[in-house]
C-alpha cells in the first residue's frame, strides 16, 4: 500500500516538472540587451543610406555601409561628429593629399582643408565625387569660359584634362611644363598643324602666348586682342621668313621693330619716358601677338600698373575712389609711354581734370585762387582719399591749410555749426561763384538755406528789419564769436549799435528796468521777430508776469483786481525801459489815474466825501493791481477811514 502511495507521488512530481520545461519553452527567445554605442549607423540611418547608395558614384565607406570610417558614433543626443576635421580626416585614406598640399601651388580649398567644397563626402552624379560638373565655376567667373567657341575639355566640363585640381609646382595647377600640356591631345609636329601656322615652328613654343586655353569669340581660340599683323597672317612683317635658319628671329631690334608701326608712342628729344620702355621695352607691358585684353596688354587695365606701383595699390583702398582708378583706368589720365607733363599726365593741371569734369562750374566772377592756377590736386587726391569729394585732408582742415589766419580767428566760444562740423562748403563754392567771399547766395538769402525755418515763423507778425532783409551780419559773426548766438558784440551793446539813442536817453533816467540795465534785451525781445507787438516773447502781462512773480500770486489770491491788470495792459501804467519816477510810472500821484478816473468826476467827489484829490496820491490808499476791499483799498485800513470819518483827522 505504501509503495502504491510513493509511486504516485512521484509520478506527480514527474508531470510538474515536465508542465514547467513545456511553460518556458513556450516564451519568446529574448536577445540580451546591447549597448546604443554599439550599433552600426546604418542601423538607424538606413533611409538615408540607401538614398546615398542611389547615385552614379558612391563613396567606398558608404557603399560598404562603414559611416564609422569617418564619424564618431553617437548616442541618444543625435550630431554629425567627425572623426577628424577637414584635410586630416580625408588623408586617414587619401595619403596623398599630403604631398599635394605641399605643392608649389596648391588649390585654396585644399590648403584649408576645404574638401567638401568641391566633393560630396557620400555620393555624387559626377566622377570622383564632384558635386556637379560646374563646381569650378563656384570660385571662377563664368564669363571667360563660356564665349562662342569653346576648348574642347572644357565643352565636355574636363577641366582636370589641363589641371590638377589639388595643387601642382606649375603654373594655374597645369600637369606639365607648358606645351607639353598641349602635347597630349595634339601632336605639335604634325604638318597640318605647321601649314595652320603658316608653316613656322610651333614645337618649342608657349601655345596659350597666342591661343586661349577655355574659349573665345574666335574660332581659332585665339586670344580676345589680335595685333593686326597676326590677325592678317603677315607673320613676317616682324619675323624672318619660316623658309630661315631663325624663323622666329626678329627681322631688326625689337623695340625699333614696334615704333616701324607705331610712330605715335616713339619718345620725343623732350619727353620723359616711362621707365619699362626705357629699361625692358614694349614686351614690359606688351604681348607680341595676342593678349585677353585691349591694348594687348599682359593683365587687365590697372593690375598690369600694379604689377610695377604696387604701393600705390595699397594706397588706393580708401573710402572714395577716383572712377578711373575704380575700374582700372591708369591711361585715362597718364600716358603709359611718354609725356611732357610730370606724372605722364595727357595734359598739365585742370586742363586734364576737364576732360571728365565740366568746367562750367568751376567758372564765375570770382574764382578760388587754387583752381585759378589750375591745380585742383592743391586740394584734390586724383587717386583716392578717405574724404568726402576726393580731399586730401578733411574738408575744414583742406581749407585752413591756406586759410591759416582764419583758423586762428575762428578759436572762439561759440562757434558757427557748420565750422564745428568742418563744413565750409555749406556756405562758400570751394571753385567758383559770383559774388565774393565765393558765398553760394546773395547775403540776404546765404543764412536762410538753412535757418528758413526761422524767417516762416514769424512771417506775419513783427520782423526786426535786418532780419526781414537778410541783414543778418548786422548782429551776428558769420564763423565764430566769443559771445552766445555769434554775436558781435554783448547782446546790449550789439543792439546799441542801431538802438544808440536809447542808450543816451536812458543815461541821465532816475530809474531803469533792470533788464535794461543788465544789458539783457532779449529777455523780453526776440531778436528776429514775433508775432505781438514790440517784438516780445508773448503777451504784455505774461511776460512781465514772469519776473514779477510775487505780483503774480498776490492779483491769483485776491478778488478785487484793478482792470488794466486783468486785462494785462501793463503799460498803462508803466513805461518800458527807464522812467524818471519810481516804479517806471508814466506820471505820478493822480495824473497817473486821471486818464481813466475823472477827479472832478460827481461819484468820485462824493467816494471822496468832497476832499479834492486831483494833487493826491491815489496809491497811499488804493492798492494799483489787487486787494480783498472793494474800490482796492489797502489790506490794513484806519478805524476813521474805515467808517468814512476822515473829518476826525482833516479839516
Amino acid at each position: 500500500m505504501n509503495s502504491s502511495k510513493n509511486l504516485i507521488f512521484l509520478l506527480g512530481i514527474f508531470l510538474v516538472l515536465i508542465a514547467t520545461v513545456w511553460v518556458i519553452s513556450c516564451e519568446p527567445k529574448r536577445e540580451p540587451p546591447r549597448l546604443m554605442g554599439r550599433q552600426k549607423c546604418v542601423e538607424c540611418h538606413l533611409g538615408m543610406a540607401e538614398e546615398f547608395k542611389k547615385a552614379r558614384v558612391v563613396h567606398q565607406p558608404v557603399a560598404q555601409d562603414s559611416c564609422e570610417s569617418c564619424h564618431e558614433q553617437h548616442g541618444v543626443i543625435g550630431g554629425v561628429y567627425l572623426k577628424k576635421s577637414g584635410l586630416e580626416l580625408c588623408n586617414i585614406c587619401h595619403h596623398d593629399l599630403d604631398a599635394l598640399s605641399s605643392n608649389k601651388h596648391a588649390h585654396q580649398p585644399i590648403t584649408q582643408g576645404r574638401c567638401v567644397d568641391c566633393h560630396d563626402p557620400h555620393s555624387a552624379g559626377e566622377d570622383h565625387l564632384l558635386i556637379s560638373r560646374t563646381v569650378c565655376y563656384q570660385c571662377h567667373d563664368q564669363t571667360p569660359f563660356t564665349r562662342e567657341k569653346v576648348h574642347d575639355p572644357l565643352q565636355d566640363g574636363q577641366c582636370q584634362k589641363c589641371h590638377n585640381p589639388h595643387g601642382s609646382d606649375e603654373p594655374y595647377f597645369l600637369f606639365d611644363q607648358g606645351n607639353a600640356v598641349c602635347g597630349r591631345c595634339h601632336e605639335l609636329k604634325d604638318p597640318d598643324l605647321a601649314g595652320a601656322h603658316l608653316d613656322y615652328p610651333v614645337s618649342g613654343t608657349w601655345c596659350v602666348s597666342c591661343h586661349s586655353p577655355h574659349s573665345s569669340t574666335s574660332q581659332q581660340l585665339f586670344r580676345e586682342s589680335v595685333h593686326k599683323p597676326f590677325e592678317q597672317k603677315q607673320c613676317s612683317t616682324c619675323h624672318n621668313p619660316s623658309s630661315s635658319a631663325a624663323p622666329l628671329g626678329l627681322k631688326m631690334d625689337r623695340d625699333e621693330l614696334c615704333y616701324s608701326c607705331h610712330q605715335e608712342v616713339r619718345p620725343g628729344v623732350s619727353d620723359m619716358v616711362h621707365d619699362p620702355i626705357k629699361k625692358g621695352g614694349c614686351m614690359s607691358c606688351h604681348d607680341p601677338h595676342t593678349a585677353n585684353w585691349q591694348g594687348m596688354i599682359h593683365f587687365p587695365p590697372g593690375k598690369l600698373c600694379y604689377s610695377c606701383h604696387q604701393d600705390a595699390e595699397a594706397d588706393f583702398a580708401a573710402m572714395h575712389v577716383h572712377d578711373p582708378v575704380k575700374h582700372g583706368g591708369c591711361t585715362s589720365c597718364h600716358d603709359p609711354h611718354r609725356s611732357q607733363h610730370k606724372n605722364f599726365l595727357h595734359n598739365s593741371g585742370q586742363t586734364l581734370c576737364y576732360t571728365c569734369h565740366d568746367g562750367t562750374g568751376f567758372t564765375g566772377r570770382y574764382v578760388h585762387e587754387a583752381l585759378k592756377d589750375g591745380e585742383c590736386v592743391t586740394c584734390h587726391n586724383p587717386h583716392a582719399s578717405n574724404y568726402n569729394y576726393g580731399l586730401n585732408e578733411r574738408e575744414d582742415r583742406q581749407c585752413y591749410s591756406c586759410h591759416e589766419r582764419s583758423r586762428m580767428l575762428f578759436n572762439r566760444v561759440n562757434v558757427h555749426t557748420p565750422i564745428v562740423r568742418g563744413q565750409c562748403s555749406v556756405c562758400h563754392d570751394p571753385h567758383a561763384a559770383q559774388r565774393p567771399k565765393l558765398v553760394l547766395e546773395s547775403r540776404d538769402r546765404l543764412c536762410f538755406r538753412c535757418h528758413q525755418g526761422m524767417i516762416d515763423k514769424v512771417q506775419e507778425g513783427v520782423v526786426h528789419d535786418p532780419f526781414a532783409r537778410g541783414h543778418c551780419s548786422a548782429c551776428h559773426d558769420h564763423h565764430a564769436s566769443d559771445y552766445r548766438r555769434h554775436l558781435l558784440e554783448p547782446v546790449r551793446d550789439n543792439c546799441f549799435r542801431c538802438h544808440g539813442r536809447m542808450k543816451s536817453a536812458a543815461r541821465d533816467r532816475a530809474v531803469i528796468h533792470e533788464p535794461f540795465r543788465q544789458g539783457n534785451c532779449i529777455s523780453c525781445h526776440t531778436p528776429h521777430g514775433s508775432k505781438i507787438q514790440g517784438q516780445l516773447y508773448r503777451p504784455v502781462a505774461r511776460l512781465c508776469l514772469s519776473c514779477h512773480q510775487e505780483l503774480d500770486e498776490c492779483m491769483s489770491s485776491r478778488d478785487v483786481l484793478h482792470e488794466p491788470a486783468v486785462l494785462g495792459k501793463c503799460l498803462t501804467c508803466h513805461t518800458t525801459h527807464y522812467a524818471d519816477i519810481k516804479k517806471m510810472l508814466v506820471s505820478s500821484g493822480a495824473a497817473l489815474c486821471k486818464d481813466c478816473h475823472d477827479p472832478g468826476a460827481p461819484a468820485l467827489v462824493k467816494a471822496h466825501q468832497n476832499i479834492p484829490v486831483s494833487q493826491a496820491d491815489c496809491t497811499g490808499c488804493h492798492d494799483a493791481h489787487a486787494a480783498v476791499h472793494k474800490g482796492l483799498l489797502h489790506q490794513v485800513i484806519h478805524e476813521p477811514f474805515g467808517k468814512g470819518d476822515c473829518i476826525e483827522c482833516h479839516n
